[in-house]
């Protein structure tokens, strides 16, 4: 009997689909960590009645990687998370 198939790194190294995910404090929106369309992780913003979300950051290089803070705007969460990005590069 061999040894199973090996996972591969993308799954234990590669960005998650959606992470971090916080709930607005009137509950109608919610933000989120997901990659953009470089692939490269971001921070989202949905109502919880649209389809499509808006990305309130644009990293290019690295992602970002913070901790969110529930209670957020967007224009609280896109300053919070540019700040952060800063300090992380």
């Amino acid at each position: 009997m061999g040894l199973p198939d090996a996972i591969p790194q993308s799954v234990l190294f590669g960005n998650p689909d959606k992470a971090e995910p916080k709930l607005s404090p009137d509950g109608r929106k919610y933000a989120y960590l997901a990659n953009s369309d470089k692939g490269v992780l971001n921070v989202f913003v949905q109502s919880l009645d649209a389809a499509e979300a808006k990305q309130i950051t644009n990293d290019t290089h690295r992602g970002i990687r913070c901790e969110m803070r529930s209670g957020f705007n967007d224009q609280q969460t896109c300053q919070m998370f540019e700040a952060c990005q800063r300090c992380s590069h």
